[in-house]
């Protein structure tokens, strides 16, 4: 197993992104509209805010994430309401279309991008034909307002700060379009989108292949 790079910082990760965390999670939550008891993953659950509002919603939960140590913090938070896994989305724990929701919250961006298309290709695999797929990353539309200016150079410069390979798979991720590109030839089409934090972030909903001519709810 790689060293782990959250091994030294797990445990103060909430103290400065839970407040962000949360509020990016209930949108995504919310725009995914499940019913009462949907099973859900949580790829890249991280210390697990999102797994905790979706087990307060009903929701049966589980999550997979490749750091130990945040796995550790997301048990103390969620004790046995949810399910953790230690481990990558390129090969998740479950079968064919056993899940109503598979969320990616602020994950896809980071990794290469083979691994990034696999990710992509294996939650769309265990999500069920009438289920939902919902993204929150990166957006690559136009800024809104300072506030967005602010958001922007504040997580420009997180990208860099968080290393060479972390910031070259967020570049390449820009680059090629962001989630609508990722998405392009994917079996699932876009359903929902919002675009939040003045521009720099947008949550999607992915659904099967909707009829031709159909256009995405954009929810401003």
């Amino acid at each position: 197993m790689p060293v782990d790079p959250y091994r030294h910082t797990a445990h103060l990760y909430d103290l400065f992104f839970e407040w962000a965390t949360r509020g990016l999670a209930e949108v995504t939550v919310g725009l995914a509209d499940l019913p009462a008891h949907a099973r859900i993953l949580d790829v890249g659950c991280g210390t697990g805010v999102l797994l905790a509002l979706c087990a307060e919603r009903g929701l049966r939960a589980h999550g997979v994430d490749p750091s130990g140590a945040m796995l550790d913090v997301a048990r103390r938070r969620l004790g046995d309401s949810a399910d953790l896994h230690r481990g990558g989305g390129q090969h998740l724990p479950f079968g064919d279309g056993e899940l109503d929701a598979v969320f990616a919250t602020m994950v896809l961006h980071e990794l290469d991008p083979v691994i990034r298309r696999d990710t992509l290709t294996e939650m769309i695999r265990v999500t069920r034909d009438t289920g939902v797929v919902a993204i929150a990353d990166y957006d690559d539309g136009p800024i809104r307002g300072v506030w967005g200016v602010i958001n922007r150079v504040a997580t420009t410069a997180a990208e860099l700060a968080a290393g060479r390979d972390h910031y070259a798979g967020y570049r390449h991720f820009k680059r090629h379009g962001c989630v609508p590109g990722l998405v392009a030839d994917a079996p699932m089409v876009i359903a929902v989108q919002k675009v939040v934090a003045g521009g720099n972030l947008a949550v999607h909903v992915l659904r099967r292949s909707q009829p031709p001519g159909a256009v995405a709810q954009a929810i401003r």
